[in-house]
């Protein structure tokens, strides 16, 4: 019995070690899809920021950008409202952890009872869900303790169409990836509808509620041809001719859409 004990004391910081050089090694393989979608338009990040944390920014809202660490960028919003986002692995599934930090609160501008509003962090999973519930605890000055619960938001099925519904389409290259890496052997036919039919419909409800301009649209379908390119080039049914054609009209670039919305 204790020697059981021992193999399993000895194994799981083996696998907790292992765990992390996969974390760590997928974020320098794939850090740059973060940077790429954070250097789309204000007006998309802005209506991103609003469905996932409930505010009514306008989309002229100024923001600034802070690049934290190569798998983290900060964003501000106006004067004074601070976001972040995180890109991690966990159990080979993708998440995105998006946290209010509050506002940077200007004492030269506080009144008598100020007033500083902390919305409840996010995690976006793309694929299945192993951790049921996580929350974050505030502690005040007083000790006293405010526990905020974290809103889960999955994407085991890998659906487009409902990644587009929950105003999550920015995070449209991860959702991709998720599908190509889970999707099963020689189920070509998924790929297809999945980029031909699921993503470039998402794509236009996207554009058409203004949630994403012509270039972005754009934009987001060359990081997805970037990914597949980048990530599974060297893949044996990437060598088929066809499938490399298929891949290069599924990211075609719409020019006459871009056209159309700057007249």
């Amino acid at each position: 019995m204790a020697e059981q004990m021992y193999k399993v004391c000895m194994w799981m910081p083996v696998f907790a070690n292992k765990q992390r050089e996969e974390a760590k090694m997928y974020i320098e393989e794939n850090g740059w899809m973060l940077e790429l979608i954070f250097n789309l338009s204000s007006q998309a990040l802005i209506r991103m920021i609003n469905q996932l944390f409930h505010t009514a920014y306008s989309d002229k809202e100024k923001i600034w950008k802070e690049w934290q660490r190569e798998n983290s960028i900060g964003l501000k919003v106006g004067e004074t409202n601070r976001y972040e986002f995180q890109v991690r692995r966990l159990d080979g599934c993708t998440q995105i952890y998006a946290v209010d930090r509050g506002s940077v609160f200007a004492w030269g501008r506080s009144v008598q009872r100020s007033v500083v509003h902390i919305r409840e962090p996010q995690i976006i999973y793309f694929g299945k869900n192993h951790q049921e519930e996580y929350s974050t605890t505030l502690e005040f000055p007083d000790k006293v303790r405010v526990t905020l619960p974290t809103r889960i938001i999955t994407m085991e099925d890998y659906s487009p169409i409902y990644l587009e519904e929950c105003g999550l389409i920015l995070f449209l290259p991860f959702l991709m990836e998720g599908y190509i890496e889970n999707m099963k052997e020689d189920n070509w036919d998924g790929l297809r509808y999945f980029l031909m039919q699921e993503m470039r419909e998402a794509l236009r409800r996207a554009y058409g509620k203004g949630n994403l301009t012509a270039v972005d649209m754009q934009k987001l379908k060359q990081i997805c041809r970037k990914k597949v390119w980048k990530s599974y080039g060297n893949k044996k049914w990437m060598q088929d001719l066809g499938m490399q054609a298929f891949m290069l009209d599924a990211f075609d670039t719409d020019f006459s859409l871009i056209e159309y919305s700057n007249k």
